[in-house]
């Protein structure tokens, strides 16, 4: 009678590199370390709040009656989710940016695009259009002088239908210059 070891029974199932390099480990504690500052900041603010009513007013949903339901889901609440997604794709541009000019430092300085934004969100300011929809014209400025200086580094960078990382980089460096 032949008994099986544990060896060859890993063999016949071998563990993933995904699993077998701790990277599901490290976007587990990732993901539970947001959900829970994201749950103490709808706990914690200026305005004490029971756990009981916390608990009452997330279990109730917005349709709930009381300050404490009020300041959950229309003050904090939104904050929240807002910055949990602002922090997200935040993180997600700068592995764009990495993955593009395939170094791990790379910036959205480096590009040339931060100098755009500033210089369009400049403008917005000096001539008035700033205040236009309701204050959004500095933001909307400045993402189009951010999107224009990125257009100008890819001008700048391609050669014979390519972009090579180098010529990314001396662009923007150049761009940054130009706009800073």
């Amino acid at each position: 009678r032949r008994r099986t070891s544990s060896r060859r029974i890993g063999r016949r199932f071998p563990r993933s590199r995904f699993l077998h390099n701790g990277r599901v480990r490290a976007f587990g504690t990732a993901g539970a370390v947001a959900i829970l500052a994201a749950l103490f900041s709808l706990r914690f603010g200026s305005r004490d709040m029971e756990w009981a009513d916390w608990f009452r007013a997330l279990a109730e949903g917005p349709n709930t009656d009381g300050s404490a339901g009020v300041i959950l889901w229309t003050f904090r609440g939104p904050r929240v989710a807002a910055a949990l997604l602002a922090g997200g794709l935040l993180g997600a541009s700068g592995a764009a940016f990495q993955g593009l000019l395939r170094n791990p430092l790379a910036e959205p300085y480096v590009l040339g695009v931060s100098s755009g934004a500033g210089a369009g969100g400049a403008i917005a300011v000096a001539t008035g259009l700033g205040a236009w929809a309701g204050g959004l014209g500095t933001m909307a400025l400045g993402f189009v002088g951010g999107a224009i200086s990125l257009a100008m580094v890819l001008a700048l960078a391609r050669r014979d239908g390519r972009s090579e990382p180098t010529a990314l980089l001396l662009g923007g460096v150049a761009t940054g210059a130009l706009l800073g």
